[in-house]
């Protein structure tokens, strides 16, 4: 098709085609998100893999790379029948401007929609957009985050994509290694924006400003002063919490100071220092050594943001990770704390676990020494981080987990990778999905908007009774979830439609105190001998956790039938005015009921009796009480009120930490993960580094010799249901 450039800077600029475009990347995301990937690492990923993960979204994978390939690969097409056929069907937009600029003149003036020229720009504020779905922005504080990431970036100043928690704003500080309050309010000042701390803080690791607008900020400003796309109005008084990256030491606890964190996370891992690369082969351990030596002190030597001895203390762990031996000890005791002990077992541990398996003795089992390593740009999944050549040329995938039982994946690394494993590990044939749980669990996974809202869709499809095929569907947490909203404020709500918008409207129409009761949270200011605290905490009341004993335990199925009726009349369920069907009356009070009947009233007595005990015990605390006891888990409510979290917490935290002893309870679902698990040929490397007993230690498993249960992280974490493995002692 021959369109004039004026023609395609239209179809360009037109917002229907840019918001379809915005929608797609939106749906890529959230497929590459389920398997442990962002759109920001699409180009890296292999052809096979976007093709798989831009299915029916796309004409090709590369219309996913930006707006004007997207644009471009329609305009460039063959237009054969089926593939116009093709882009009708899955972009209705781009295909409507296509068309029509067709019918129009060839010298028809076309009027170039603003900001064209910087198109990037224009991918990047989608990309932003995106990125922070799922937050709940004030009014203005989207274009206020909008503005911030320009003015840091033409500042060169490092900004983050962070969603998780509160609407906030995170970037490096615009004093290097600093957060120095004047220094701060003189930098922000420049920009006609406030800026105070905040306290309590977001963030466990840094420290939290608020910045804040002084005057109106129209979006012509914005375009004029700082060029920043897709602009709006921002009022004066918008403010949004401002998270800078700079580490700062925490109050004392335990009567010792917190250490200042050290280290972000992915800094020290292959691709962190420099090593990945796809073709490259690395010959022996001396050469991974001197490599990463390279790398650390290039990234953490001479850096204002970290302290003189981050460099010499990683590059002192590189010697004894070339020693024999499971368990290494080393002289010299590490500063660091241990959020950042943590960071480096699971991110330097993948260098370290290289160069300690091409150091050791023959191991045959475990294919020991490994003759050449490659680390991957980007790993097909998250259960590997590099591969090991063997000296007769197997390519073995490695797994490098830390502590001592290693970390978590999740299922859809197996469910949906495993045919690129087998491709790269030589693994074996036919290890489908086979159980129908198993398979409603996976399945369940893509119905949930975001990964903390999973234990909503799965609890629908968990068994009563995980152990028992043949128990009815709907776990009775979800079910009492329903009963709850139902007599709360959303009569009719039933668990088998419940989704994640009710759940959301719902909440906002109760108070914390409606939804905590009487487990609402204190804010203590002293110490128990009235000495004042440097930071405020919150104090939760005690409770007792035990679990009611329900009166539908018994067996309602032994009773006598004159008890059934007697009990049913109890609870108020409407008997039949003459005798009840196929029953008859033995004397004045004596019943004998017919199979069907009885059937049916045992059913309708189990529903009331739950109803009591449930509402009955929603009465005595908050209405959210009942869910956590049939969960047999309850969320901590000290952190919930001090740093601000939704409310969406005090349900799918419990329903999550259930959700993972159901998943294990359930013989058919466990044995389906293990056997999918084991078919991989997988090493899992497990390293941990201690600070204090100065060791390295080692220990590898083979995932078909190992078992595995599943996992998952936590509603804050954000992260997937997923599984570990349990390491042999």
């Amino acid at each position: 098709m021959n369109l004039s450039q004026q023609a395609i800077d239209q179809i360009l600029g037109n917002a229907a085609v840019g918001h379809e475009f915005g929608d797609k990347i939106k749906e890529l995301d959230r497929r590459l998100s389920m398997n442990g990937m962002s759109y920001s690492g699409y180009d890296s990923l292999t052809d096979r893999q976007q093709e798989i993960f831009s299915q029916g979204l796309f004409l090709e994978p590369e219309s996913a790379m930006d707006l004007r390939e997207y644009v471009m690969s329609a305009v460039d097409s063959c237009w054969c029948p089926d593939v116009v056929e093709e882009l009708h069907h899955h972009s209705p937009m781009l295909m409507r401007e296509i068309e029509a600029e067709q019918e129009k003149l060839p010298d028809m003036t076309i009027r170039i929609g603003e900001g064209i020229s910087n198109l990037n720009e224009t991918i990047d504020s989608i990309l932003e957009l995106l990125l922070v779905e799922g937050t709940d922005p004030g009014p203005g504080q989207a274009e206020f985050k909008r503005y911030l990431t320009k003015i840091f970036k033409n500042n060169n100043i490092e900004t983050s994509s962070y969603q998780r928690g509160s609407y906030q704003f995170r970037g490096g500080s615009p004093i290097p290694g600093s957060v120095d309050i004047k220094k701060l309010k003189a930098w922000f000042s420049k920009f006609d924006l406030d800026i105070e701390e905040r306290i309590p803080s977001i963030s466990d690791d840094y420290d939290t400003f608020i910045v804040r607008a002084r005057n109106e900020i129209t979006a012509q400003d914005q375009k004029d002063k700082h060029g920043v796309p897709q602009a709006g109005d921002i009022p004066a008084g918008t403010e949004i919490p401002y998270v800078p990256r700079v580490f700062v030491g925490g109050p004392a606890v335990g009567g010792k100071p917190k250490k200042k964190k050290q280290i972000l996370k992915k800094t020290t891992n292959p691709a962190g220092l420099g090593l990945a690369n796809d073709s490259k082969q690395w010959g022996n351990a001396l050469e991974i050594v001197t490599a990463t030596k390279a790398g650390v002190n290039n990234r953490f030597a001479n850096s204002a943001d970290h302290s003189e001895w981050v460099a010499p203390e990683l590059i002192s762990l590189l010697e004894p990770a070339q020693r024999k031996g499971n368990t290494i000890s080393f002289d010299t005791p590490l500063t660091f704390g241990t959020s950042d002990l943590s960071t480096i077992s699971s991110d330097y541990g993948e260098v370290l676990a290289a160069i300690w398996g091409m150091s050791q003795a023959q191991n045959q089992a475990f294919s020991l020494p490994y003759s050449k390593i490659i680390f991957p740009s980007d790993p097909a999944t998250k259960l590997l981080d590099f591969f090991a050549i063997t000296d007769t040329g197997v390519k073995i995938p490695v797994s490098v987990k830390s502590g001592p039982t290693g970390g978590k994946v999740t299922i859809r690394n197996i469910t949906e990778t495993a045919e690129v494993l087998f491709q790269m590990s030589q693994g074996v044939q036919g290890a489908q999905v086979k159980d129908q749980q198993f398979i409603a669990v996976d399945r369940a996974l893509d119905l949930a908007p975001t990964r903390p809202h999973e234990p909503l869709f799965i609890h629908k499809v968990l068994r009563q009774d995980p152990a028992n095929p043949n128990s009815p569907l709907g776990t009775r947490t979800i079910q009492v979830r329903a009963r709850i909203m139902s007599r709360h404020g959303a009569p009719g709500t039933t668990w088998q439609d419940l989704d994640v918008k009710q759940v959301a409207d719902w909440l906002e129409t109760k108070t914390n105190e409606e939804l905590i009761g009487n487990r609402f949270p204190s804010l203590q200011m002293t110490d128990e001998e009235g000495n004042r605290l440097d930071k405020p905490k919150y104090v939760e009341p005690t409770v007792k956790k035990e679990k009611t004993q329900r009166p539908d335990d018994e067996d309602l199925s032994k009773l006598s039938d004159t008890k059934l009726v007697y009990i049913a009349k109890e609870l108020g369920i409407k008997l039949p005015k003459k005798t009840p069907p196929n029953g008859r009356l033995i004397g004045r009070q004596a019943y004998r009921l017919g199979g069907a009947f009885k059937a049916k009233l045992i059913a309708q007595i189990e529903e009331a009796r739950e109803e009591a005990v449930v509402f009955a015990e929603t009465e005595a605390t908050g209405i959210l009480e009942p869910l956590w006891r049939e969960a047999g888990s309850w969320p901590k409510l000290g952190p919930y009120i001090n740093k601000e979290k939704k409310k969406e917490l005090l349900i799918y935290s419990p329903m999550g930490s259930q959700m993972i002893k159901l998943l294990n309870e359930s013989p058919a679902i466990q044995a389906e993960l293990n056997r999918l698990a084991q078919a991989l040929t997988v090493v899992q490397a497990n390293v941990n580094v201690d600070g204090r007993r100065k060791y390295l230690s080692f220990k590898l498993n083979k995932f078909k010799d190992a078992a595995f249960v599943f996992d998952w992280p936590g509603y804050d974490a954000g992260n997937s249901l997923g599984f570990r493995m349990v390491i042999n002692k």
